[in-house]
């Protein structure tokens, strides 16, 4: 497997982890992830971490603003998962 089919299939399985955590499908994913799916697709315990990231910059996530609330950009949330991945020597 190559490098661009290596990380298509983690993206695919990244898009389906959330589409469960959203209770959607994976091609109907929503926008932003609240507060709680965020919490569950990051295994993030305290919710305030989240007001940390956002004012220090922390991980360069996109923050989509819903009324009141600051919400985390679903393709932000994929991308910042997908830059954590290593590539084994074999898929390089």
């Amino acid at each position: 497997m190559n490098q661009p089919d290596y990380l298509s299939a983690i993206e695919s399985g990244i898009r389906h982890e959330l589409a469960v955590i959203c209770n959607c499908s994976p091609d109907a994913l929503p926008a932003s992830l609240t507060r709680e799916q965020a919490q569950t697709y990051f295994g993030v315990e305290n919710p305030r971490t989240f007001h940390v990231w956002k004012s220090t910059g922390r991980h360069g996530l996109v923050w989509l603003k819903r009324g009141r609330l600051a919400e985390i950009a679903t393709e932000s949330a994929i991308q910042h998962r997908l830059k954590s991945v290593e590539i084994p020597p074999t898929a390089a």
